[in-house]
């Protein structure tokens, strides 16, 4: 199977396509240009159906529904597929969460925490991969930009702004959440601000089965051959 490799130009939330011709309008582009419409266009954001996020992880309005939501919208899943694949996830569970989401696999990356600063030793993570949190605490999906400071840029769907945690006690109560373009490492560094423990973090990305057809004839890969520099 042929990955989107870490060295391919990615696709820009605010501006045309520029992933190789090669992979112009593979799934990846696709998802990532339905992103992009989501993020020119908030008025088009599906809203939380409850105020009361304590009810968010058991309603199909939470951050990796949303990416369903991409997935539906540009063609690349049907909702009853979408409905059968979230089924399977069970609340608490991560590793329900990590089979569904990424059915060849995925790369457990290391986080290095020094007081309130995360940093991420490793290389651009491809564009269209989808980036986990604790399995399916948080999941964001990556631009394959790094900032001139090294960081990974991501698009994080979530309420409150840029700088409110993904979980924990400090995390509003917002009905209309949206679209953030951030790394990875603002939203870890958010979580430390709100003295949450990352120590025993389980931070993953991979190649989702948002952009993997259930029909695909390609095998699946093992982790270890996912092409991530370094």
């Amino acid at each position: 199977m042929t990955h989107l490799l870490a060295r391919s130009r990615p696709h820009r939330l605010d501006g045309p396509c520029l992933l190789p011709d090669r992979h112009q309008g593979s799934p990846e582009s696709r998802f990532l240009a339905g992103l992009a419409t989501f993020h020119a266009h908030p008025e088009r954001l599906p809203r939380y159906v409850s105020e009361n996020r304590t009810e968010w992880p058991r309603r199909a309005d939470n951050c990796y529904s949303f990416l369903f939501h991409v997935a539906i919208a540009r063609g690349l899943m049907t909702p009853a597929r979408a409905r059968q694949l979230q089924s399977r996830i069970r609340p608490g569970q991560p590793e329900s969460f990590r089979s569904v989401m990424f059915p060849e696999g995925s790369k457990r990356l290391s986080v290095q925490i020094s007081g309130e600063v995360a940093r991420i030793p490793t290389g651009p993570i491809p564009a269209g991969w989808v980036v986990s949190l604790d399995g399916g605490a948080h999941v964001m999906v990556s631009t394959g930009r790094l900032t001139p400071e090294g960081r990974h840029e991501v698009v994080s769907f979530k309420g409150g702004d840029a700088v409110t945690p993904v979980w924990g006690d400090s995390l509003p109560e917002d009905p209309h959440p949206r679209l953030h373009r951030l790394t990875i490492e603002d939203e870890l560094e958010n979580l430390l601000r709100d003295d949450q423990d990352l120590s025993s973090l389980d931070l993953r990305v991979g190649p989702s089965v948002l952009t993997r057809f259930r029909s695909s004839p390609s095998s699946p890969s093992s982790p270890c051959e996912m092409n991530i520099g370094s």
